[in-house]
């Protein structure tokens, strides 16, 4: 009974184990390409030897890519993101590596070399047998317990990963496109920006566009922030937004066509 729930306690931390590696380190790509997944396959030894380079690191350690260079690739648009825990010292660090590899010979003890060391057809021989499974089957569920708590905090990082790539104020600029709707540009920084700028409107509700611009960088907001979510200009942002009416008007001064716009009313129901 105690050998069968070790041996259980093992193969539960094995599978638990391959579940959670592919969402420790992952690439998510544009354009509907699959995402880069860690492999989680082959023997428990391997399994762990993926699990503490990826999940594990301490302050000061830097993070070093053991992939080899292959053959280049049309370029695409992505984005990686890594869970890890950073230990505060580099013992701490060494402890839990030493834990993980003491997981795996007490495994590979359990399957292959138990019964070389416990008579378990003598008293004697299943009386340590018997001591030493309790004390192994209290370290399998110390364990495991460890790995679900990891993993708790790897479905909250994720929860969190998922809140901000929703807002188009984060996931617009790491990607460098524009909002896909009316919905995304309502809350992007920039539109929102522009609607403040309408303090500066003219009797007919209409804002010069190159004021607004010229007060949107007294605000500290760069003058080519329209760049980071892919466009080339201020007049480009305002026009696909569809936030915006924009007309152009001739300036009595210079004799220029200069662009206006002002806020679409929000339409009833």
């Amino acid at each position: 009974m105690l050998y069968g729930k070790c041996a259980l306690n093992f193969q539960y931390y094995e599978l638990a184990l391959k579940k959670l590696l592919p969402r420790l380190d992952r690439t998510v790509v544009l354009l509907g390409e699959e995402a880069e997944q860690i492999a989680a396959k082959g023997t428990l030894g391997l399994l762990i030897t993926a699990f503490r380079e990826v999940a594990f690191s301490f302050e000061g350690q830097r993070q070093r890519e053991t992939r080899e260079p292959g053959p280049e690739k049309e370029p695409r648009l992505s984005i990686r993101h890594r869970f890890t825990q950073v230990f505060e010292t580099e013992e701490h660090y060494a402890a839990q590596v030493a834990s993980l590899e003491d997981l795996v010979r007490k495994r590979n003890y359990l399957v292959h070399h138990f019964l070389e060391d416990f008579d378990v057809y003598e008293e004697k021989g299943c009386l340590k047998a018997e001591q030493f499974l309790e004390n192994l089957l209290l370290q399998t569920i110390e364990w495991l317990n460890e790995l679900k708590a990891f993993n708790t905090i790897v479905n909250q990082a994720s929860r969190e990963l998922a809140r901000r790539m929703a807002d188009p104020n984060v996931s617009c600029r790491l990607f460098s496109v524009p909002p896909s709707n009316r919905d995304e540009w309502d809350v992007l920084d920039e539109v929102k920006a522009l609607r403040d700028a309408e303090k500066l409107r003219a009797p007919d509700g209409f804002t010069d566009l190159a004021n607004a611009t010229a007060y949107l960088s007294s605000l500290g907001i760069a003058k080519d922030a329209f760049r980071q979510i892919g466009l080339s200009s201020w007049q480009q942002l305002v026009a696909e937004s569809g936030c915006f009416e924009i007309i152009k008007r001739k300036d009595e001064t210079s004799g220029k066509w200069v662009r206006w716009y002002r806020s679409k009313q929000l339409r009833a129901e």
